[in-house]
Protein backbone atom coordinates (compact mmCIF):
# COMPACT_ATOMS: atom_id res chain seq x y z
CA UNK A 1 0.00 0.00 0.00
CA UNK A 2 1.14 3.81 -0.91
CA UNK A 3 0.46 6.09 1.50
CA UNK A 4 -1.88 9.20 0.02
CA UNK A 5 -0.12 11.59 -1.36
CA UNK A 6 2.93 9.29 -2.41
CA UNK A 7 4.29 7.86 -5.66
CA UNK A 8 4.38 4.17 -6.28
CA UNK A 9 8.32 3.45 -5.78
CA UNK A 10 10.09 1.30 -8.77
CA UNK A 11 12.29 -0.32 -5.67
CA UNK A 12 11.53 -3.22 -5.20
CA UNK A 13 9.88 -4.37 -1.85
CA UNK A 14 13.24 -5.04 0.87
CA UNK A 15 13.41 -8.99 1.31
CA UNK A 16 15.86 -10.21 4.40
CA UNK A 17 17.10 -13.41 4.11
CA UNK A 18 19.63 -15.62 5.60
CA UNK A 19 22.82 -15.60 3.95
CA UNK A 20 22.99 -19.33 4.28
CA UNK A 21 20.00 -19.28 1.78
CA UNK A 22 21.83 -17.52 -0.76
CA UNK A 23 23.48 -19.72 -3.57
CA UNK A 24 26.07 -17.88 -5.12
CA UNK A 25 27.18 -18.16 -9.05
CA UNK A 26 30.17 -16.65 -9.65
CA UNK A 27 29.85 -13.15 -7.95
CA UNK A 28 25.85 -13.38 -7.93
CA UNK A 29 23.94 -13.83 -5.02
CA UNK A 30 20.65 -15.61 -6.42
CA UNK A 31 17.78 -16.60 -3.93
CA UNK A 32 15.14 -18.75 -5.01
CA UNK A 33 16.29 -19.10 -8.78
CA UNK A 34 16.64 -15.22 -9.52
CA UNK A 35 19.46 -12.80 -8.37
CA UNK A 36 18.80 -11.64 -4.92
CA UNK A 37 17.85 -7.84 -4.09
CA UNK A 38 17.42 -7.18 -0.55
CA UNK A 39 19.24 -7.65 2.65
CA UNK A 40 21.73 -10.66 3.66
CA UNK A 41 22.15 -11.43 7.36
CA UNK A 42 24.43 -13.41 8.77
CA UNK A 43 23.78 -14.67 12.43
CA UNK A 44 26.67 -16.91 15.06
CA UNK A 45 26.62 -20.04 16.45
CA UNK A 46 24.37 -18.04 19.52
CA UNK A 47 21.45 -16.86 16.55
CA UNK A 48 22.97 -13.08 17.77
CA UNK A 49 23.00 -11.16 14.13
CA UNK A 50 26.71 -10.17 12.99
CA UNK A 51 26.75 -9.41 10.12
CA UNK A 52 24.20 -7.36 7.39
CA UNK A 53 24.74 -6.91 3.56
CA UNK A 54 22.49 -5.22 0.91
CA UNK A 55 22.30 -6.83 -2.30
CA UNK A 56 20.63 -5.10 -5.75
CA UNK A 57 19.84 -7.59 -9.02
CA UNK A 58 22.16 -9.94 -7.26
CA UNK A 59 25.52 -7.73 -6.27
CA UNK A 60 26.43 -5.96 -3.34
CA UNK A 61 24.89 -2.66 -3.44
CA UNK A 62 24.18 -0.35 -0.46
CA UNK A 63 24.51 -0.31 3.34
CA UNK A 64 26.91 -2.94 5.05
CA UNK A 65 27.57 -3.78 8.43
CA UNK A 66 29.40 -6.14 11.07
CA UNK A 67 28.31 -6.74 14.53
CA UNK A 68 30.82 -8.12 17.71
CA UNK A 69 28.47 -10.98 18.98
CA UNK A 70 28.14 -8.81 22.24
CA UNK A 71 26.15 -6.17 19.63
CA UNK A 72 28.39 -3.74 19.71
CA UNK A 73 29.03 -2.35 16.00
CA UNK A 74 32.31 -3.37 14.57
CA UNK A 75 32.07 -1.95 10.95
CA UNK A 76 29.55 0.02 9.16
CA UNK A 77 29.91 1.49 5.16
CA UNK A 78 28.68 0.73 1.55
CA UNK A 79 28.88 -0.78 -1.59
CA UNK A 80 28.05 0.21 -5.08
CA UNK A 81 27.38 -2.29 -7.78
CA UNK A 82 30.70 -2.72 -9.94
CA UNK A 83 32.78 -0.68 -8.04
CA UNK A 84 33.25 -2.63 -4.25
CA UNK A 85 33.19 -0.14 -1.47
CA UNK A 86 32.51 3.62 -1.57
CA UNK A 87 32.08 6.54 0.60
CA UNK A 88 32.93 6.07 4.43
CA UNK A 89 33.48 3.28 5.92
CA UNK A 90 34.03 3.11 9.94
CA UNK A 91 35.64 0.55 12.07
CA UNK A 92 34.83 0.16 15.91
CA UNK A 93 36.98 -1.90 18.41
CA UNK A 94 35.42 -4.25 20.46
CA UNK A 95 35.04 -1.88 23.25
CA UNK A 96 32.75 0.58 21.07
CA UNK A 97 35.64 2.72 20.49
CA UNK A 98 36.32 4.31 17.09
CA UNK A 99 39.63 2.76 15.11
CA UNK A 100 39.56 3.86 11.45
CA UNK A 101 37.51 5.77 9.33
CA UNK A 102 38.55 4.84 5.42
CA UNK A 103 36.51 6.98 2.41
CA UNK A 104 36.23 5.88 -1.12
CA UNK A 105 35.26 7.66 -4.10
CA UNK A 106 32.45 6.93 -6.03
CA UNK A 107 35.23 4.61 -8.49
CA UNK A 108 36.42 2.62 -5.00
CA UNK A 109 39.56 4.49 -4.62
CA UNK A 110 40.78 5.02 -0.75
CA UNK A 111 41.41 9.00 -0.99
CA UNK A 112 41.26 9.11 2.72
CA UNK A 113 42.42 6.81 5.99
CA UNK A 114 42.07 7.76 9.57
CA UNK A 115 43.17 5.19 12.98
CA UNK A 116 42.89 5.76 16.51
CA UNK A 117 44.52 4.10 19.38
CA UNK A 118 42.78 2.65 22.30
CA UNK A 119 42.94 6.15 24.30
CA UNK A 120 40.82 8.03 21.19
CA UNK A 121 44.18 9.60 20.02
CA UNK A 122 44.37 10.27 16.33
CA UNK A 123 47.56 8.02 14.94
CA UNK A 124 47.31 8.51 11.33
CA UNK A 125 45.70 10.91 8.70
CA UNK A 126 46.63 10.64 5.45
CA UNK A 127 44.51 11.25 2.20
CA UNK A 128 45.61 9.52 -1.04
CA UNK A 129 44.97 10.59 -4.85
CA UNK A 130 41.59 9.21 -6.06
CA UNK A 131 42.44 7.16 -8.96
CA UNK A 132 44.50 4.80 -11.05
CA UNK A 133 46.44 7.51 -12.80
CA UNK A 134 47.05 9.41 -10.06
CA UNK A 135 48.04 6.80 -7.59
CA UNK A 136 48.70 4.04 -9.96
CA UNK A 137 46.83 1.72 -8.05
CA UNK A 138 43.65 -0.57 -8.23
CA UNK A 139 40.38 0.17 -6.33
CA UNK A 140 39.97 -2.10 -3.38
CA UNK A 141 36.95 -3.76 -2.82
CA UNK A 142 36.41 -3.55 0.59
CA UNK A 143 38.18 -2.54 3.89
Amino acid sequence: MVPVGAEPSEEPVAVRVDEEDLDFEYDMAVYEGEPFTGEAVEYDRDGKMVALTTYRNGYEDGPVKQWFPDGTLRVEGATSYGVGAVGLWKEWGPKGNLISEREFNEKGFVVALREWDDEGNLVKDETYPGSVEEAGTWPSRRP
